[in-house]
């Protein structure tokens, strides 16, 4: 099984990626706390969850994880392909105001701006910058990324 871990903050752009992942390959897709439905107390939901991302059981499946807290990446295999998502803090709370239909109140503004850059120094092996290419790019760039990586 392929694990893709798609991580950053809030409105960079993983969920569109994710399902466009999903779409062409007909992944298992997992964002935020999905794995909490594995079982019935968060503990062993984790180690559930983590079971499964650990599996080798199929080399043609794909499994996708969205990360938007820092503390789940914690359930990430070490070899699971790990693609970073940035944008400017400026477009990230145009994007979240567009999301919460033209509102954006201060404790939310605040929580974006503490979250911000939280991701920038972890591990991965792509980042996508999704506020300096458009939609076609991050998915033509994405495209080339997964090509490149089924060959190996």
């Amino acid at each position: 099984m392929m694990v893709i871990c798609l991580m950053g903050e809030s409105c960079t752009g993983k969920s569109t990626a994710a399902d466009y992942i999903k779409k062409e390959t007909g992944a298992k897709l997992y964002t935020g706390k999905d794995y909490l439905k594995l079982a019935k107390n968060e503990d062993e939901a984790k180690k559930a969850f983590r079971r499964l991302l650990e599996s080798q059981v199929n080399e043609t499946e794909v499994l996708i994880f969205v990360v938007s807290e820092l503390e789940d990446l914690n359930l990430v295999p070490e070899n699971a392909l790990k693609i970073l998502f940035m944008a400017d803090i400026r477009v990230i709370k145009e994007r979240f105001r567009t999301r919460m239909r033209g509102n954006l109140n201060p404790a939310v503004e605040k929580m974006l701006e503490r979250k911000a850059g939280l991701f920038s120094e972890v591990q991965h092996d792509l980042v996508i910058e999704s506020d300096k290419i458009s939609k076609e790019e991050v998915i033509d760039k994405l495209k080339s990324f997964l090509r490149e990586k089924n060959k190996n």
